[in-house]
């Protein structure tokens, strides 16, 4: 596969998120500092069920927290589960790895996803900043894995249906 490794710090805002290129299915990187975030920007070419698997690497032992938002910054998902799926459409998404205490908020100040894991969507808005939540923040390294399981286009799925009746007939 192809892996990843964050560059310096990754950012922690839309514009300032680390790219990751087409064909990355792992992400190596660290918290480094205490209130850190790293977010990066993932795109994926096919419909699927994306399943993410995040584990700790090295001497830290901070409590993992991710966070899944669309390609405008709207939260999709918050967990603190280290591995979950998430179904998805083609297009660019931001994924954020973080210490298990804090919350995205929006422009206006006001927590958008948190609920310590839960991924309670608190507010509707666009991801513009992070809040602490609790203390203690502790920092480590990460990894995490990206796998695809892809999902037929409708079109393909029509295709199959008609081959399989088509089969189905001249055997009767």
């Amino acid at each position: 596969g192809i892996i990843h490794t964050e560059n310096g710090d990754a950012g922690q805002y839309l514009d300032t998120a680390q790219v990751v290129g087409a064909g990355v299915n792992e992400i190596v990187g660290s918290v480094g500092q205490k209130l850190d975030v790293d977010l990066y920007k993932l795109t994926f070419g096919e419909a699927g069920q994306l399943e993410i698997d995040i584990s700790l690497t090295g001497t830290g032992s901070f409590g993992s927290e991710s966070f899944f938002f669309d390609s405008n910054g709207h939260p999709v998902l918050n967990t603190r589960y280290a591995n979950y799926d998430i179904s998805i459409l083609p297009g660019s998404y931001y994924f954020a790895v973080c210490d298990g205490n804090m919350a995205a908020e929006g422009s206006d100040g006001n927590i958008i996803i948190d609920d310590f894991g839960a991924g309670i969507f608190v507010s509707d808005g666009v991801l513009a900043g992070w809040r602490p939540t609790s203390a203690p923040f502790e920092t480590g390294g990460y990894k995490v894995e990206f796998s695809m399981e892809t999902v037929p286009e409708p079109a393909s799925l029509i295709l199959l249906s008609l081959g399989a009746l088509a089969l189905r007939r001249k055997t009767a």
